[in-house]
C-alpha cells in the first residue's frame, strides 16, 4: 500500500511540475509577443522576458517570468510614470487572472494525459 501512495505521490508532483513550468513558458511567451506589439523599439526589452524556477520540491514548483535585459521597465510601463514628461499606462504583463487560466488548462491536460 505504501508502495502504491508513493508512485502516486511522485505522479502527482511531476505533473505539477509540468504544469508550473508549461504555464510558465506560455506566459513568457505571451509576454513576449504582447511587449514587441505594443512597445515596438529596438526588441530588446521584449527578448528581455525569462523564466527562473524559484523553488522546485515535493509541494512548491514556483516559477518567476521576469525581465533580465531591463528589469526596472516592466513596472514603468505596466503602470505609467508622472515626472517633467509623464507617460501613461502600457499593460503588456500578463495578469494573475490570465496565468490562473493558463495553469487550470495546464492541470487538465496533464490530468488527461493520465
Amino acid at each position: 500500500m505504501e508502495q502504491i501512495l508513493d508512485e502516486y505521490k511522485n505522479m502527482t508532483s511531476e505533473g505539477m511540475r509540468k504544469a508550473a513550468d508549461d504555464t510558465s513558458k506560455e506566459v513568457q511567451k505571451l509576454t513576449k509577443e504582447r511587449a514587441r506589439g505594443r512597445l515596438g523599439g529596438t526588441g530588446e526589452y521584449a527578448k528581455g522576458w525569462s523564466v527562473r524556477k524559484v523553488s522546485d520540491t515535493y509541494a512548491h514548483h514556483r516559477r518567476t517570468v521576469f525581465n533580465r535585459n531591463l528589469p526596472g521597465l516592466a513596472h514603468l510601463l505596466e503602470h505609467g510614470h508622472g515626472g517633467p514628461q509623464p507617460a501613461g499606462p502600457h499593460p503588456h504583463i500578463v495578469t494573475d487572472e490570465e496565468t490562473e487560466e493558463i495553469f487550470t488548462k495546464n492541470v487538465r491536460k496533464v490530468i488527461e494525459e493520465g
